[in-house]
């Protein structure tokens, strides 16, 4: 799994990977050069885990319209 590219994983493969990572490191029991790499993959999970949540809530503030919570209208500006 290590050796797979981070962006062909889904995004709750990405998680699972890391929370497997961090699980791993606590039980410890790793050798130093087992624990580096793990660290290294987990890390490159996080990171593309991070992008692609900033990248879903970006599509969810371009599709989400602003709201006049006091607006008489329904509360949709520009409408």
């Amino acid at each position: 799994m290590k050796d797979k590219d981070p962006k062909d994983l889904g995004f709750e493969e990405l998680v699972a990977n890391v929370e497997a990572v961090v699980r791993r490191m606590q039980d410890g029991g790793l050798e130093l050069e087992v624990m580096l790499k793990d660290y290294e993959a987990g890390m490159a999970w996080l990171r593309e885990a991070e992008a692609r949540l900033r990248g879903a809530r970006a599509r969810l503030e371009e599709l989400t319209p602003e709201v006049d919570v006091g607006a008489g209208d329904g509360g949709v500006v520009g409408e």
